[in-house]
């Protein structure tokens, strides 16, 4: 038994010696991730391309992919460490939620008019409409899921952050076709944006079981767990989730990074 207590205790201390040596040099790390997608990007196209099955409803597929699962278990995670109660409150008393979702909206519409005025006397117009249309897809979309390790990691407002993905994300249908008009009415006549099919079926279907699927099964498992064994479970986690999103920036780096080298 003092065997068992002591190695238990033992590998409790590695896990946060760990922990917090990851918390202090998480952007270097992060950089590093980065680092190894632009210089070796194999592993992280291989690992985009694993599908661990499809997700069918209706006309509508969704394909479970390396990147779902780690997006998923970084919800879960954060989900699993907020007390319903606690999110209720966020949509009860909803002033900080609205404002931070309209920041959310208005600031990158801003930004990119702005931009767009500036790349509107760009050499070459057909770069400047794809650099547009790219960064209006990135102003529309719900935040980002990955946000809430982040606010983990600084010990920040979990359920905030939580209620801000989830709104966002149950918005998205209406709030990205408001946000493409309102650029394509802000910007000049010559970056018309090629947003045309997004927002779709496959799209709603992914942020369904990407992102609601696994908030609610966090906020279930925190609900049925004794108080006990999730706050034994919750360092863990918390590791997990840094990890995972390391695994994520190297993936999606994998995919674009290559690119600036050339």
């Amino acid at each position: 038994m003092h065997t068992d207590h002591r190695s238990e205790s033992a590998q409790k201390t590695a896990l946060k010696a760990i922990s917090a040596h990851l918390s202090r040099r998480l952007v270097w790390y992060l950089l590093a991730s980065y680092g190894l997608a632009a210089l070796y990007p194999d592993l992280g196209l291989w690992l985009r391309a694993c599908s661990f099955g499809t997700i069918r409803v209706g006309a509508a597929s969704q394909q479970v992919s390396t990147p779902t699962l780690l997006l998923g278990v970084m919800l879960f995670n954060a989900s699993i460490a907020t007390n319903i109660r606690q999110l209720g409150l966020t949509f009860t008393h909803p002033r900080l939620l609205i404002a931070s979702l309209l920041a959310n909206i208005m600031i990158p519409v801003a930004f990119v008019t702005l931009l767009g005025m500036l790349l509107s006397l760009w050499p070459d117009l057909g770069q400047a409409r794809g650099m547009m249309t790219g960064l209006a897809i990135l102003a529309s979309m719900p935040i980002a899921a990955s946000s809430t390790t982040w606010v983990q990691q600084a010990r920040g407002d979990i359920a905030l952050s939580l209620g801000m993905v989830l709104v966002s994300t149950s918005l998205s249908p209406l709030v990205t076709p408001m946000v493409f008009w309102l650029m394509a009415h802000c910007l000049p006549a010559a970056l018309t944006l090629n947003v045309h099919g997004l927002g779709g079926g496959d799209t709603q279907l992914f942020l369904l079981t990407a992102v609601v699927f696994p908030c609610a099964c966090g906020l279930l498992a925190h609900q049925l767990l004794p108080a006990a064994r999730l706050q034994r479970l919750l360092p863990s986690l918390k590791l997990i989730s840094k990890v995972c999103l390391l695994c994520l920036n190297y993936c999606n780096g994998a995919v674009a990074l290559p690119h600036l080298l050339e």
